[in-house]
């Protein structure tokens, strides 16, 4: 159980800071656009990156092609 908590935090804190940045009225209805360049541009090659850094090559993989 403990396990899966801390496997969702992580998404429940970004949850919370961003209801909480729009209550303090500190992000609008125009800033989602924004943020959406940001996180596609940005966040999808560092996940491709990391995806690609823990994939283990083996020689078996050659006569897959």
């Amino acid at each position: 159980m403990l396990d899966a908590t801390l496997k969702i935090l992580p998404l429940l804190l970004v949850f919370a800071a961003g209801y909480g940045l729009k209550k303090a009225k500190f992000l609008t209805s125009n800033d989602g656009s924004s943020l959406l360049k940001l996180v596609f541009f940005a966040g999808t090659p560092a996940l491709i990156f990391t995806s690609i850094l823990k994939v283990r090559l083996d020689s078996s993989l050659v006569y897959m092609v």
